[in-house]
């Protein structure tokens, strides 16, 4: 199997995001977002091939950081 990736790092509040796709010829095997830096970090999310799915798992994680960040901030 030789596998291409798309990779698109992007940054919210010092937390690094991967947003990557990994293909098996023309065919996508993977589609995901990661946590690469700061809170959260290594959480994974996969999303399905729409716009709406892409950008359903961004709102959902930019949440989770919120929600994260206030935990941290009120010890």
């Amino acid at each position: 199997m030789t596998v291409k990736c798309n990779n698109i790092i992007v940054e919210h509040y010092g937390t690094k995001i991967s947003i990557a796709q990994h293909f098996d010829g023309d065919k996508v095997v993977v589609q995901e977002v990661q946590i690469v830096s700061g809170n959260l970090t290594g959480h994974t999310w996969n999303f399905e091939g729409s716009l709406t799915g892409l950008s359903g798992v961004l709102s959902a994680i930019e949440e989770d950081l919120n929600i994260d960040s206030n935990k941290e901030g009120s010890n």
